[in-house]
């Protein structure tokens, strides 16, 4: 994805069965450093000895808020080797995304949370969001518990420890809980007196996946992450049910205990597109086929002139999908081809076919991963994400077709700034991007960091049609109908927001955010071709969660925020997000 996003976060642990093996942090970290694509901007761990004696700390945490947090928390743990409960057998990991926060140390997970006895204390951190922290917050305060923060990892781990202070079991406290919560969610988290869990949302929005062995029980946000740093077999690897928590206990008898009832199954497919790795083998097959849905509409885009054509890619996310779009274009110019030819010499026919026919691929744009997580922060990005980019020279003749595939295209910032720019250079007649993703209408709520409807090119596009059209009445009719739904309970609201795209088809709200981002001094003509609904469907067809491109939230919570999103966006709240908590 060109326009960077950030995913709040990845999670991993490990619990061993047996005697630690001296290296035992150090897998951790390489569990975690192998999932950490989905956060580089602080990790930490903590490691709990719950068979210490008395008087002995049985608690090592470490923290770095840097951006290379891997290497620092591997020097943090080989300095810290003598802390007595470094061969501890519960390891919690946790990589995070500065989308909120800031970057202090305070703000990194695992938190700690002490009580009084070991069963009263609590390590955890997850990988999700919750739509209702506000609430969750106040009634935390009317509990008489009095929080010292408001990040939302603080207060529910709160809530969780103010069960465990009543003398609730682990489960129990879970339970009673999560009926509270909405939102998406993996949960990662271990009591002082031994018991460890990973528990995972009711519509699974958000991954869990786990491993069983006879030496450890340990979990994490991705599948290869637990192939390659812990040396399992991927049929060893289980995912965790939707609504279930894995729960092992001080003695290492394992459990999956269900707290709440399961949904209707939205397994984000939009994490699929770009977030997970791609070495997955059933994420790879997914986006090997998201590109192959794409092949017909980009070659009626080019009108089938693949003699003029160059094909590219950018990001490296967006690799996979690419080999899918060429492989299925070749296959569909070559069928074109069989029924165009006539009567020849096999030679003049290949030579035909080679110098007619033959889909041309080239590695046209780079992308400087150094520089990227150089400027991952907010505040330098503006300035300094125009140098990330960079294009090959030489290739391309004058009034050529280039096509660059993007896994999705969400702000269109980069696009316009950057890219098109970079592209314009080589002088091209035309310029096809392409999304396997659908457009991204909606924001999310969930734990991807798009919670603003002023953010999202395809709604900005929305915007100007119906004010160029003169339908700004429908504006204002959807912000009315978010105003009345606010305080109205979960049976009687509906998502709004969806009425300011139904006037307008796919394809003209494409031809508008082609004007939008087309920068003033492009002389080549810019199409934009997004992947359909259906094709998202056929390709992605278990992880059914589209809310992103449909509107459709699995959770009462996501419909509130969404049009609670358009409130802010007509009051022009630039800075608010749907779900904070004000103090």
């Amino acid at each position: 994805m060109t326009d960077e996003l950030k995913e709040k976060c990845a999670v991993g642990f490990i619990r061993w069965l047996k005697e630690p093996p001296s290296e035992a942090p150090f897998r951790l970290l390489l569990l975690m450093e192998k999932q950490h694509n989905r956060g580089q901007d602080g990790g930490g761990i903590v490691i709990i000895d719950h068979e210490a004696q008395p008087g002995k700390d049985y608690i090592f945490q470490a923290k770095s808020p840097g951006q290379r947090p891997i290497a620092d928390l591997f020097q943090q743990v080989d300095k810290h080797r003598a802390h007595p409960a470094i061969g501890g057998k519960i390891m919690l990991g946790h990589l995070r995304y500065g989308t909120y926060g800031g970057y202090s140390t305070e703000t990194i997970q695992p938190v700690v949370i002490p009580g009084l006895k070991r069963r009263e204390t609590l390590a955890f951190g997850g990988n999700f969001n919750l739509t209702n922290i506000k609430f969750l917050m106040q009634r935390l305060v009317d509990r008489k518990v009095d929080p010292a923060f408001t990040t939302d990892t603080q207060i529910i781990a709160l809530g969780i420890t103010a069960n465990l202070h009543k003398g609730n079991h682990i489960i129990e406290a879970l339970r009673e809980e999560a009926i509270y919560w909405d939102g998406g969610w993996t949960f990662i988290g271990a009591t002082g007196d031994g018991y460890t869990f990973i528990f995972r949302d009711p519509n699974g929005i958000r991954p869990a996946f786990y491993v069983i062995t006879e030496q450890f029980v340990a979990g994490a946000s991705e599948r290869p992450a637990l192939v390659t740093a812990l040396g399992v077999s991927l049929n060893q690897i289980r995912e965790v049910p939707p609504g279930y928590a894995l729960i092992i206990d001080p003695q290492g008898n394992i459990d999956m205990e269900e707290i709440i009832p399961s949904g209707k199954y939205a397994g984000c497919s939009f994490e699929r597109i770009y977030f997970s790795r791609g070495s997955d083998p059933d994420i790879y097959e997914e986006r090997i086929l998201l590109g192959k849905e794409l092949a017909k509409p980009v070659l009626d885009a080019i009108n089938w002139d693949v003699h003029n054509a160059w094909f590219t890619y950018v990001p490296n996310t967006a690799e996979t999908a690419f080999y899918g779009l060429i492989k299925e274009a070749e296959e569909l110019v070559f069928r074109k081809w069989i029924e165009t030819k006539t009567e020849e010499s096999p030679a003049s026919a290949f030579t035909q076919y080679m110098s007619q026919f033959r889909v041309r691929i080239a590695k046209l744009l780079y992308k400087d991963q150094k520089l990227r997580t150089f400027i991952t922060r907010e505040d330098a990005r503006s300035e300094l994400v125009a140098h990330v980019y960079d294009v090959t020279y030489g290739i391309i003749n004058e009034g050529d077709t280039i096509v660059v595939i993007d896994d999705s295209i969400v702000r269109g910032t980069t696009l316009k700034n950057t890219l098109l720019r970079l592209l314009n250079r080589l002088n091209p007649g035309h310029i096809v991007i392409v999304s396997s993703a659908p457009q991204i209408r909606y924001p999310d709520f969930y734990g991807i960091d798009m919670s603003r409807l002023s953010e999202l090119i395809a709604f900005r596009a929305a915007i100007e049609l119906l004010k160029e059209r003169d339908m700004s009445n429908i504006i204002e009719q959807v912000y009315n109908e978010c105003l009345d739904m606010e305080n109205k309970p979960d049976d009687e609201i509906y998502n709004a927001v969806k009425k300011i795209y139904a006037p307008f088809s796919v394809e003209e709200i494409s031809s508008k955010i082609a004007e939008l981002v087309k920068p003033e001094e492009m002389q080549a003509k810019l199409t934009i071709v997004y992947q359909s609904i259906e094709g998202l469907h056929r390709a992605i067809s278990k992880n059914t969660g589209d809310w992103y491109f449909t509107g459709n939230y699995p959770t009462p919570g996501g419909i509130r925020m969404v049009n609670r999103a358009f409130i802010q966006f007509v009051n022009n709240e630039t800075e608010k997000r749907p779900y904070d908590v004000e103090i």
